[in-house]
């Protein structure tokens, strides 16, 4: 499954097999947790790189912000509020999971909180695009 995004210039391919089929939550947890791998093994040996980061990222009403620390001490603090359970299939629970998985397996302290918006698709694409900046 590919994620392209029209404005952000840069896709990422992932290939998720369904054989036995699996839920959103362990389908997303093994995502992240590849995804914070591929983070760990790009960064190297993490000497000589800035180690702080922090972003602001609005989405039309949305607003949210991420920090970051690539502190090999893992962990994650988010902040959500979604009004609904979900977001077409993924269950909303899964984005604060994934994220908590990412930051994990990056081995990096990750602040995520979105601190308005309406639209819960507003609202967590805001959520990333503040990280990808971070």
């Amino acid at each position: 499954m590919g994620f392209p995004h029209p404005y952000m210039g840069t896709r990422t391919n992932l290939a998720c097999s369904n054989a036995p089929p699996v839920d959103d939550h362990h389908t997303t947890e093994d995502t992240f947790l590849a995804l914070g791998a591929a983070f760990t093994t790009a960064l190297g040996p993490r000497a000589g790189i800035a180690r702080f980061g922090h972003a602001y990222a609005p989405l039309d009403e949305a607003l949210s912000r991420a920090v970051l620390d690539i502190s090999s001490r893992p962990f994650f603090v988010g902040h959500f509020a979604f009004a609904s359970p979900a977001m077409g299939a993924l269950n909303t629970q899964m984005v604060h999971h994934g994220l908590a998985s990412w930051a994990q397996a990056a081995g990096v302290t990750l602040h995520v909180d979105v601190l308005r918006g309406d639209n819960d698709h507003h609202r967590c694409e805001s959520a990333f695009k503040a990280l990808a900046v971070a």
